[in-house]
């Protein structure tokens, strides 16, 4: 029977053999581009004129690198004011602190009215809430001028260049 179905495969032109040797695994190709889908525009936190731009289309730049500084005067200013009124506000604060300690140590003898302390730890209080509105003014100015400079946020490919030197944003 096995020497029947050799002669049957051999008259009709099958052979036998391993996968391997029969397999035909054929290779393609083809030219193409390949594009991201992940385009992103960078886009300023803040309004301000371009100091420098630090890229040019087709450059690649890392995470971190700066893009573009912007002309950050306005904002240092800011940031200023916001730092002195800080200093103002501690020196209240140290005043008012004590004040209060010598009228709790007037009223303890009985040398001053009630109202007179009440003032005094109130206005303290109020000196207190002012500055953190002011920390929490200078934190914001502080932000503002760590956005006058443009940092890539991933691995970045420039592809178009938008903005050019002295331009406003």
């Amino acid at each position: 029977m096995v020497f029947s179905c050799q002669l049957v495969l051999a008259e009709t032109g099958v052979k036998l053999g391993t996968l391997e040797e029969i397999a035909n695994y054929p290779v393609r190709s083809a030219p193409a581009t390949a594009l991201s889908i992940n385009d992103a525009e960078i886009a300023v936190e803040i309004a301000g004129r371009v100091a420098e731009v630090h890229v040019r289309v087709g450059d690649v730049r890392e995470k971190g690198a700066t893009l573009v500084s912007l002309d950050c005067g306005t904002y240092d200013f800011r940031l200023a004011a916001q730092r002195a009124k800080l200093g103002v506000s501690k020196a209240r604060i140290g005043l008012a602190e004590r004040r209060l300690a010598r009228t709790k140590t007037l009223a303890a003898k009985q040398s001053v009215s009630d109202e007179i302390l009440d003032e005094r730890v109130s206005e303290l209080e109020i000196l207190k809430a002012e500055r953190a509105e002011i920390n929490a003014n200078y934190t914001l100015a502080k932000q503002d001028v760590n956005r006058c400079t443009i940092v890539a946020a991933f691995p970045t490919l420039v592809t178009e260049r938008i903005a050019a030197v002295g331009e406003y944003l």
